[in-house]
């Protein structure tokens, strides 16, 4: 979507902006309006993708049997892109035999990583394959999460 100002002069304003604390409050808010301005026309057709997949029809002809090719489309490709957790597996970069520290580091990541998406309460492959019929049928295909810990 084509805005009304090149990026240099956005560079520019937002320069300006920063130089206050309500400077910086109209800068994020211009950003956060911008953002929704550019994603609206995806949104729109996402929820209208989103009506299709669901096979929520406008009007429904009693003689006539439809069978909604799109979901069943969706519903293979899901369980061809992600069917598993998958196994982490950390290496070095430089495979040198004798580097005993980042031998143990990568074991090290690569445990506590495992360790995080093997506990019960990660909802870990839940997510993924929320993420993947979200790119499957809307077109977009993100993930939110959080890391939270505990000191």
């Amino acid at each position: 979507m084509a805005d009304s100002y090149s990026s240099a002069e956005r560079i520019k304003s937002i320069t300006k902006a920063d130089d206050t604390p309500s400077g910086r409050y109209e800068r994020w808010k211009s950003e956060i309006v911008m953002a929704e301005k550019e994603m609206d026309n995806f949104h729109r057709q996402g929820r209208t993708t989103d009506r299709r997949f669901r096979d929520e029809r406008d009007s429904v002809d009693g003689s006539e049997r439809k069978f909604n090719i799109f979901s069943a489309n969706v519903q293979i490709l899901e369980s061809v892109l992600y069917s598993n957790i998958p196994k982490v597996t950390v290496t070095r970069r430089f495979g040198q035999s004798m580097d005993d520290p980042a031998r143990v580091a990568s074991l090290m990541l690569q445990n506590s990583i495992m360790q995080d998406i093997d506990e019960p309460e990660c909802d870990f492959g839940q997510i993924m394959r929320e993420a993947v019929q979200d790119r499957l049928v809307p077109g977009l295909g993100a993930a939110w999460l959080r890391l939270e810990t505990e000191t």
